[in-house]
């Protein structure tokens, strides 16, 4: 027998035997904390994108929530808290995406609202939710509604692919995306008036931006989202426009916040 393998044998013993063995109560009572901990910090992540979905929905919505200005600096500062958590239960990612997975313009296609959202290695959907449930014991389903209606909404709105950047310290970066973000709530109403998007920024200075069009000459949500996110002027946003259509045939941008 090889000497250097028996006593590397006899080492993974004595390894063995400090660790009560790996088919001890001891390992698996230890592999089922460390699963139940990853399960409890995945469901804490999935509840709170569940939340985001929620107040964005409910902010785009209601219009009351933007006419008063005390309760639109409510609802961004609790908009502020949701990420601020989920940045905290996921240090060093700040990518969040939220994805219609059919094609938008398939006839075929009857759920409006097959939705999921991407978060690191997260995913939610209506399915995930139920399972979080289930793990819980709480048997409310009043979380997979409110994420039916936050999907429902973003389709009614032809928002099928929303990229949210979770700012970092900087007061810039979270000024950015309040401006986008009251810009995408008041879209809607200016792209069927024809008028000015209109808001008031940090500080009290007030910002228009007119809704962007694309090569087709129609409304483009996501077009006039970048024009706000970096303070375009509309001759530059034109300008963008024109060269992307002649380099692809059409646009190509991701609606983004």
């Amino acid at each position: 027998m090889n000497t250097s393998a028996f006593n590397l044998d006899k080492e993974a013993e004595e390894l063995f035997k400090k660790l009560q063995g790996i088919d001890t109560d001891y390992a698996k009572n230890w592999l089922a904390e460390g699963l139940e901990k990853f399960k409890k910090i995945e469901d804490q992540r999935q509840a709170l994108l569940v939340d985001l979905v929620r107040q964005l929905s409910t902010y785009m919505l209601d219009e009351h929530l933007y006419r008063d200005s005390m309760v639109e600096e409510e609802i961004l500062n609790q908009i502020d808290e949701t990420l601020a958590h989920l940045a905290k239960a996921t240090p060093g990612k700040r990518s969040i995406l939220v994805r219609f997975r059919g094609s938008p313009d398939d006839p075929t296609v009857s759920e409006k609202n097959d939705y999921e959202v991407i978060f690191s290695n997260t995913r939610v959907d209506a399915g995930a939710v139920v399972e979080m449930i289930k793990r819980s014991g709480d048997g409310n389903l009043r979380l997979v509604d409110q994420l039916n209606r936050a999907f429902t909404t973003f389709s009614e709105y032809n928002i099928f692919s929303l990229f949210i950047k979770i700012p970092g310290d900087s007061p810039k970066q979270r000024s950015r995306l309040h401006d986008t973000l009251q810009a995408l709530v008041r879209y809607k109403t200016s792209a069927e008036t024809g008028t000015p998007i209109v808001f008031s920024r940090e500080g009290g200075n007030e910002a228009s931006f007119p809704v962007v069009r694309n090569e087709t000459g129609t409304p483009d949500i996501t077009l006039t989202l970048m024009a706000v996110a970096n303070n375009l002027k509309p001759q530059i946003t034109k300008l963008l426009v024109d060269k992307v259509a002649k380099s692809n045939g059409c646009g190509s941008f991701k609606t983004t916040l």
